[in-house]
């Protein structure tokens, strides 16, 4: 439809000049009936022969087509008209298009949607609800898409992707329209997001899954901790780092599990993800880890480890004379951290127990 408005002048004037003119008469008869000149008539008669009645039949053509007229309504009485007119060509399968922009997919044709013939466009749109979908942010899907984020936080939320459109609190459904799957749609809605998503775990729609390539790492470490082995060594092992081998060893959510102060954990209540690692495996590794762990003994306890340990490095240092022993070879053979290691020198030299010569750790001689 055009967009300049169709205005006839003096209306009457031209239907008289039609009507006399098919008559038969002239336009100097036609003027002198009319009070206008010869010339008067002739121009009024060509510029709506010429100009407006194509257009007109044109418009008139295309109302019968799509039975929809957009048109700019002043009056509230008319605007009630207008929405009433909507409303009822929305319940005849009509999915008339507001004035927003199109949403990505769609092109506005006489006034409705329609769905882009253009199949890339459409699979574009697919792959923005799939990276939603599977655990990515709207700004990864902005990134990849190359849709704007104001744009994609619109599109995720909008019903005509699952062909509905939503008029006055009323939802129309138009099958053509559907470009994704409702089920994926709805699933969209519910994600809220945390900040930060536990490192072995994936977000699929509102389920949160292992990550198939992150979860044999946590197996792993939870496997080289039943062998009694250190958070330190686990952490080289998988290439994890200590801080997530401690994590893993901690939290039970591995396990699908909340941790209930106070409670045992046969109580413990699900959290609502897919288990990486069985319960009573991950619980096994835990207890293992508690006993273990300078951060969850009591002082009592710690002292005494410590002083082991001590003892574990003059006997070894002693076994090393008169040679002596370098601070990297204490590290390699105790498997603990160097920080840990100078604790220990620290501690022992304070004592009288060693000294340092040439770089090297000896038994000090009385």
């Amino acid at each position: 439809m055009d967009e300049e408005p169709i205005r006839i002048n003096k209306p009457e004037k031209v239907l008289k000049i039609l009507q006399y003119t098919m008559q038969g008469f002239s336009d100097d008869k036609v003027g002198k009936k009319l009070g206008m000149s010869a010339p008067a008539v002739y121009q009024m008669r060509e510029r709506f022969e010429e100009v407006l009645y194509p257009r007109l039949l044109k418009f008139v053509e295309e109302v019968k087509r799509t039975k929809y007229y957009v048109h700019n309504f002043s009056s509230s009485e008319n605007q009630k008209h207008a929405q009433s007119a909507r409303e009822r060509l929305l319940a005849q399968g009509y999915p008339i298009a507001s004035g927003e922009k199109n949403p990505p997919g769609y092109i506005r044709v006489n006034g409705v949607w329609e769905a882009k013939p253009d199949k890339a466009q459409v699979e574009l749109v697919k792959r923005a609800f799939e990276i939603f979908y599977n655990g990515g942010t709207m700004r990864q899907v902005s990134e990849e898409t190359g849709y704007s984020y104001d744009t994609v936080t619109h599109m995720l939320h909008n019903r005509i992707y699952i062909g509905i459109r939503k008029y006055r609190g009323k939802e129309y459904y138009f099958p053509n329209l559907v470009i994704i799957d409702k089920k994926m749609w709805e699933a969209c809605q519910k994600v809220r997001r945390p900040p930060n998503l536990k490192f072995g775990f994936i977000r699929r729609g509102e389920e949160t899954l292992k990550d198939p390539k992150k979860s044999p790492k946590i197996v792993e470490a939870v496997d080289l901790r039943l062998q009694q082995k250190s958070s330190s060594e686990i952490a080289e092992k998988t290439g994890l780092t200590k801080r997530v081998v401690l994590s893993i060893l901690k939290d039970p959510t591995y396990a699908n599990k909340i941790e209930i102060e106070g409670k045992p954990s046969y109580e413990w209540p699900d959290a609502g993800v897919e288990p990486i690692v069985p319960f009573e495996k991950w619980l096994e590794a835990h207890k293992i880890f508690i006993n273990h762990s300078p951060g969850e003994v009591s002082g009592e306890a710690k002292k005494k480890r410590m002083m082991k340990r001590l003892d574990d490095m003059l006997a070894y240092i002693a076994t090393k004379e008169p040679e002596g022993v370098r601070h990297s070879e204490l590290i390699k053979r105790m498997q603990l951290s160097r920080d840990t290691i100078s604790k220990y020198l620290r501690i022992s030299k304070g004592q009288g127990y060693i000294e340092k010569i040439n770089g090297k750790w000896h038994i000090k001689s009385d």
